[in-house]
């Protein structure tokens, strides 16, 4: 399988038009945000993703406030993704053939499911409503990128492992840096960030 080369802070992000699971158009980068940050995860209701979306969930008002449009793919059918997440309060997106995995660089690897943070997220993911279906299969890391509304690439990570992203605190740090940051240096570990 063909994987595109990894992107990097400083790059342009590909203008995508989308469908969201509930039927709606949408472009990234978002049209009237001020960044929109994309998130690649693993199938619909995967245990370990679920404890990440949770504190999305919880936070979503102070991500809004921040101008930033979170957008959510998951490699799972359009209607696994709108039942599991019809109460989303942010975009999600269904890529089950994994199109949009492979051109952002977007790897799997069974051993970094097997990460001692990961299973744990997995473990406390399992509280909640969760789908063992595994479409697209349990192998996929997880992969963000900040992109600002010209489409330049603010920051990017891809994950180590199934629970390698950034919280909710590194996003809104990541945001706020961005309008103050003139040249490329690292912001924290997996991320650069270019103004």
């Amino acid at each position: 399988m063909f994987y595109a080369m990894k992107r990097k802070a400083g790059d342009i992000f590909p203008n995508l038009t989308l469908t969201t699971s509930q039927g709606k158009p949408l472009t990234v980068p978002v049209l009237g945000a001020c960044f929109t940050h994309v998130q690649f995860r693993r199938w619909t209701g995967c245990p370990i993703c679920n404890t990440h979306i949770g504190s999305l969930r919880r936070n979503a008002d102070r991500i809004a406030s921040a101008g930033i449009h979170e957008v959510l793919f998951f490699h799972s059918s359009q209607e696994d993704v709108k039942s599991f997440h019809q109460d989303l309060p942010f975009d999600a997106v269904a890529d089950p053939g994994k199109r949009y995995y492979r051109e952002l660089g977007v790897e799997q690897s069974w051993a970094y499911a097997m990460h001692p943070r990961a299973l744990w997220a997995a473990f406390r993911g399992m509280g909640s409503r969760f789908n063992l279906a595994m479409t697209g299969g349990p192998t996929g890391l997880p992969a963000e990128f900040l992109i600002a509304a010209d489409g330049l690439i603010k920051a990017v990570k891809y994950g180590r492992h199934a629970y390698d992203q950034w919280s909710v605190e590194e996003v809104l740090e990541l945001a706020k840096k961005s309008a103050f940051v003139w040249s490329s240096e690292p912001l924290m570990d997996g991320a650069t960030m270019r103004r």
